[in-house]
């Protein structure tokens, strides 16, 4: 549209008309009642107005997220208004413990900012359900919440009876730990079910000491002790991670090891004149598998339908098909130790 000098006049006079109304008042229908008072009208200014309503508060109270959390515990400012938490805001403020690292306060993530967006969703669990069809096929059943601790509780007291706590599969699943975690931990330690901590542990203590005999070869003696060290913490960590556990590695452990593991690898590469990133695979060919195991039961669930391990990853497979948790966990020791032996030879090739 071509613009003339009429339009812009018209456009700018509609301007100053709009900015002129600093009330948006309308005018009160005349009472049909003789005598009778006009009906009160809102004095809202702009928009402003409502919007500052919308933050206006029933009560504010200190809460905390006991899931999805790690290290877990962090104080929150919680907004309530008629009942129903509306938003959170970091509230805590902890003592620096290192003088040079940034501080971190007031501590609190962007999980902890949404949670109370993912309290109230669609996708929430409102009430226990049950399977009522083949599985896979999404079909449920809604039971009592006294129904459904009952039926675990009576399936988790027959296994211990008739096959014992090591047929119990106790899956972390790949979220963080907030403090709830500590009595479920704390609960099956004390029934005697093992935990798959055992398995990353040996894994990772025979990896590091491949790493370890490979940076003294290659006379990096500061990375072959550093490498020892972490493979004789971890022997300590397995020594009190024997059921009963007394200690937990959990995903925030085993991430760390694995980050050190390839900066270990990258160090005894091409700095220390060797194959270091390329014997990484075969090394840590037992966590690469765990790896590949949940690519391929994600892209068949998602091309196929279907899913191609009972349970992923691969060694909760082999429990869901009757491996007590020791016979995998001792297997894949076994494993890790020969691809350990097997990397370090590839990596020491000139």
């Amino acid at each position: 549209m071509k613009l003339t000098r009429r339009r812009f006049l018209q456009g700018v006079g509609a301007g100053l008309l709009a900015l002129s109304l600093s009330r948006l008042t309308p005018a009160a229908a005349e009472s049909t009642v003789a005598g009778a008072s006009p009906p009160e009208v809102p004095a809202y200014r702009t928009w402003e107005d409502l919007y500052r309503k919308k933050w206006t508060w029933d009560t504010v109270t200190k809460g905390t997220h006991c899931v999805d959390c790690y290290p877990g515990g962090c104080s929150w400012n919680v907004y309530a208004k008629d009942g129903v938490v509306w938003r959170e805001e970091q509230v805590a403020h902890y003592p620096v413990i290192e003088t040079g690292v940034p501080d971190m306060n007031p501590r609190g993530c962007q999980k902890g900012a949404s949670f109370s967006q993912v309290m109230y969703g669609a996708e929430r669990v409102k009430y226990p359900l049950k399977r009522a069809g083949a599985r896979g096929s999404g079909k449920w059943q809604r039971v009592s919440w006294d129904e459904a601790l009952g039926e675990i509780a009576d399936h988790v007291l027959d296994v211990c009876v008739e096959d014992g706590p090591g047929h119990i599969v106790y899956d972390f699943s790949n979220i963080d730990f907030g403090p709830s975690s500590a009595a479920e931990l704390r609960f099956f330690s004390l029934l005697g079910v093992p935990t798959m901590d055992g398995l990353a542990g040996g894994v990772f203590g025979s990896a590091f000491m491949a790493y370890a005999g490979i940076a003294y070869f290659q006379n990096q003696i500061n990375l072959a002790a550093f490498s020892a060290t972490l493979a004789g913490a971890i022997l300590a960590f397995l020594w009190f991670n024997i059921p009963p556990a007394r200690f937990w590695m959990t995903e925030t452990g085993t991430m760390g090891l694995t980050l050190t593991l390839a900066v270990i690898a990258f160090m005894t590469d091409t700095p220390g004149d060797g194959y270091g990133v390329a014997a990484l695979p075969i090394i840590a060919f037992p966590l690469v598998v765990t790896v590949f195991s949940n690519v391929i039961q994600v892209a068949s669930k998602r091309l196929r339908g279907k899913k191609v391990f009972r349970i992923a990853p691969l060694h909760h497979h082999f429990e869901a098909i009757g491996w007590p948790s020791y016979k995998v966990t001792m297997r894949y020791w076994i494993i890790g130790v020969v691809c350990a032996i097997l990397g370090m030879t590839v990596a020491l090739l000139k």
